[in-house]
């Protein structure tokens, strides 16, 4: 049998277009970084958080502007 062991998973610093993302409890496996837009953008996601999976930082995270088209 296999076991998996994440608690050494970390997934750096989190990273977000014109916005700006902290993790107030570290960047390991399970960690939850807060996002804010920058001034002009609103969320445009599903979420406003990434939390730390095998994969890296995961989300529908993202900032567009405000009133504009540019959602990616």
């Amino acid at each position: 049998m296999y076991q998996i062991f994440t608690s050494n998973i970390d997934c750096g610093p989190p990273a977000i277009d014109r916005g700006s993302a902290s993790a107030p409890n570290g960047t390991l496996y399970g960690s939850v970084a807060n996002v804010t837009c920058n001034d002009g953008y609103n969320f445009t996601g599903t979420a406003q958080s990434f939390i730390c999976m095998n994969s890296g930082w995961a989300g529908d995270v993202k900032c567009g502007e405000v009133g504009g088209y540019n959602y990616g």
